[in-house]
């Protein structure tokens, strides 16, 4: 025979749930409720419309694209297929950009700054992408280029295969944004062989040349203002030989908009200047020290002021 007792004599700890018990229990609650979520709450159709509304009001750079797709599988991601930006968005003489994809990851949690870390991947070609990670806190973000190759026949896709520089470009950097503005920033890229391909710039028709050494070192300690610290262009025997230093107020809304404070010194070959009769002719009055030439950079990116001192 059982023997029953009052429930005012059962201990306390009867009705007390262990620790472990109540985690897998608010685990499980979680688990079924994001379960629910999903399957019941039209998630993808709201991000896809909130994307949307984003990109249409970038109207100082419209971006073109064929079609977003939202995944929550494995990593939450949002995919959108064959973006194009516009020329507006690009220096002047460049043609629009098409990519094959622009991939956005939540990657997990950042523990500098806390909060979101997110991967997106610029996908230019079969195998090919661009790679930048962004830390995303309530206060700002961090962006961190990794060390990345640029391959200049690979990147010919960009722009429907129009070849703008041949031999591999080094590229990393990291950056920090605060209410919409640029606080802080490192950026280095350099390459050792690099060759020109004939492009227009400003109006002047270029032919190919080889400069082999790309040296650029930017950083940024004003907001909204990056510094080039250290600029190198080609070597002493080369076609083109140029250093440059300066400021750059930048415009993040209208890229092309960007005001440069630049100077510098070049120095031309002979071959050079003979192929370039208006160059010649520019540097006519003006005197080198020791074979280089003076010059500054103004204005904005869409409209350069270029002159020689």
């Amino acid at each position: 025979m059982i023997e029953k007792k009052s429930p005012a004599l059962i201990d306390k700890e009867v009705y007390i749930l262990p620790t472990k018990t109540k985690i897998n229990i608010a685990i499980v609650s979680i688990t079924f409720f994001t379960i629910s979520l999903i399957f019941h709450f039209p998630l993808r159709e709201f991000i896809k419309v909130k994307i949307v509304d984003a990109l249409a009001m970038q109207k100082a750079c419209p971006i073109i694209y064929e079609n977003i797709e939202v995944s929550f599988l494995f990593l939450p991601s949002v995919n959108i297929v064959g973006p194009t930006i516009d020329s507006r968005c690009l220096p002047k003489g460049m043609g629009p950009i098409k990519l094959d994809s622009l991939e956005v990851t939540l990657v997990g949690p950042s523990f500098i700054p806390p909060g979101l870390r997110i991967r997106t991947d610029l996908n230019y070609s079969t195998k090919e992408s661009i790679s930048a990670y962004w830390s995303q806190s309530f206060t700002k973000g961090i962006l961190k280029i990794p060390k990345t190759v640029l391959d200049g026949a690979k990147l010919a896709s960009l722009s429907n295969n129009q070849k703008i520089f041949e031999g591999q470009i080094e590229l990393e950097g990291l950056a920090e944004v605060a209410s919409g503005k640029l606080i802080n920033m490192d950026f280095l890229g350099k390459s050792s062989n690099l060759k020109i391909l004939p492009l227009t710039i400003a109006g002047f028709n270029l032919p190919s040349f080889k400069l082999d050494t790309l040296f650029l070192k930017i950083s940024s300690k004003k907001p909204g203002q990056i510094t080039i610290e250290d600029g190198v262009l080609g070597h002493e025997d080369g076609p083109i030989s140029a250093k440059i230093t300066g400021d750059i107020d930048l415009n993040l809304v209208n890229f092309p908009a960007s005001k440069p404070t630049l100077k510098g010194n070049v120095k031309f070959s002979d071959t050079f200047l003979e192929q370039f009769a208006i160059i010649k002719l520019l540097l006519s009055s003006k005197v080198p020290q020791n074979g280089y030439y003076s010059f500054e950079y103004q204005g904005t990116f869409a409209r350069p002021l270029f002159k020689f001192l």
